[in-house]
């Protein structure tokens, strides 16, 4: 994210066009996956402390790592990733675990927000080369492969 969280959440509730890709740093999380596969020695992560509200970075060490997993909302977004996996599960099929993990207060509002952060997930399904269901059944995924 461009924001620590609180304040995120604020520019979210100032306007809608905030929510997604525009509050997210894919170009900087594209610049880690090009540096790793260009041989990167470490990289400088942020790391966001939720409690804080803060983003830190912090530098991992890339020696001996052979593969680099990327987790997130948006990224099948980025490009020259080498497998594209989605678990097509949609905000109301997640909202008990959201609930649990109490990192944000429910509301009517972070409805409308994760419908469109999962209008936007959906927009890049086509991305992904396998699928793993809400059973965790893997299937190939026959869209259109970067």
């Amino acid at each position: 994210f461009k924001l620590p969280p609180r304040e995120n959440h604020l520019e979210r509730t100032k306007s809608k066009d905030w929510i997604g890709l525009s509050e997210v740093r894919l170009d900087h999380l594209q610049a880690h996956l090009d540096a790793f596969k260009s041989g990167a020695q470490s990289l400088s992560v942020p790391i966001v402390d939720y409690l804080a509200n803060r983003i830190d970075d912090r530098e991992v060490p890339l020696n001996g790592v052979e593969v680099l997993i990327i987790e997130g909302t948006y990224a099948l977004y980025l490009e020259h990733f080498d497998v594209g996996i989605l678990m097509p599960r949609d905000y109301t099929q997640t909202q008990r675990v959201r609930q649990a993990r109490t990192r944000e207060t429910y509301s009517p509002f972070v409805e409308e927000v994760l419908a469109i952060e999962h209008q936007l997930v959906r927009n890049s399904h086509s991305r992904a080369h396998w699928r793993v269901d809400d059973q965790y059944v893997v299937q190939y995924n026959q869209g259109d492969q970067n």
